[in-house]
């Protein structure tokens, strides 16, 4: 039976073996997860148990990120791994009552992959345990840290993996866009934002004539902001901090980041991820040494 008559998109399989398309690499068990299924193959994402979050970060369930510098030491680079932790639920169970990790693990960009059919169907002989769709938490962690990284100008990808995920995400949705390439640009078109986005700034606490002067001009600096972690929003007030971000409108995408402008993300994924808020938030300049740093109970604070 071909590979496609027997896999379905979301779930969790156990592959035994699982066949590279690398001639050099040999053939081993693997946790396989197909997201998108289309006439020419399959977009998917390999668990790895090889964790490459330094050993210093301290390490939770959820999307983990850090900064690294550069191979020649003048650039700073993002890096971001989805972690999951040992003995966490993954699936909803198919086989054995679902699915879950037996060591912590981690998706990353080395784990996300496309094959054609052909490729695929070099595993015509290998057995594919079913564990059942993924747990709408988990698929969301998984959504989360594929928005993040397919948007992420400033992030390092391993040559291996660039082509890799260039096909990936024309079969998930669509060609890849380098937002390298994209310029400022200040039509009313190109700097409109989504009812969504405005939200999200006014959360900040962005007035109206500021983000009308954003859609204007494609950029903005906000001299401070509220800062509310997400289970928060009902139980808390927001917390002012008093940094600078920089916010840029490109081809219809909100990118915020620190006021030298070499670390933008899109803002969406900055405001569901502390580790990036933590990275990325800058204290006002000039300004004594003081950082922007996260706590357990009320997120961003001096």
């Amino acid at each position: 039976m071909a590979v496609r008559d027997h896999i379905k998109e979301g779930h969790l399989y156990n592959v035994s073996p699982f066949v590279f398309r690398e001639e050099d690499a040999e053939p081993k068990d693997k946790i396989f997860i197909p997201l998108k299924i289309d006439d020419k193959g399959v977009a998917f994402l390999l668990l790895t148990s090889q964790c490459t979050i330094p050993e210093e970060f301290e390490k939770d369930h959820g999307i983990m990120s850090y900064s690294e510098l550069g191979k020649y030491g003048d650039r700073m680079f993002e890096n971001h791994s989805l972690y999951l932790r040992k003995d966490t639920v993954l699936s909803e169970g198919v086989q054995r009552g679902g699915f879950f990790c037996q060591k912590d693990c981690t998706i990353d960009v080395r784990t996300i992959k496309y094959y054609t059919w052909s490729e695929m169907d070099n595993m015509h002989n290998s057995f594919f345990a079913d564990y059942g769709p993924l747990l709408p938490a988990i698929r969301a962690d998984v959504d989360r840290y594929l928005d993040l990284v397919r948007d992420n100008r400033n992030m390092r990808l391993p040559f291996s993996a660039r082509g890799q995920m260039a096909d990936f995400f024309k079969a998930m949705d669509g060609p890849v866009k380098n937002l390298d390439q994209d310029q400022d640009v200040s039509n009313a078109y190109g700097n409109r934002l989504s009812n969504m986005d405005r939200q999200r700034l006014s959360g900040l606490g962005m007035s109206g004539l500021d983000i009308k002067k954003l859609q204007e001009t494609g950029s903005f600096v906000m001299n401070g902001f509220f800062y509310r972690r997400s289970e928060e929003y009902d139980t808390a007030p927001p917390l002012r901090i008093e940094a600078q971000m920089l916010l840029k409108v490109r081809n219809g995408v909100l990118l915020a980041g620190d006021i030298d402008g070499r670390r933008l993300l899109p803002l969406k994924s900055l405001l569901t991820s502390e580790g990036m808020m933590r990275n990325v938030v800058k204290p006002a300049r000039p300004a004594t040494r003081q950082q922007v740093v996260l706590s357990e109970r009320n997120g961003l604070h001096k």
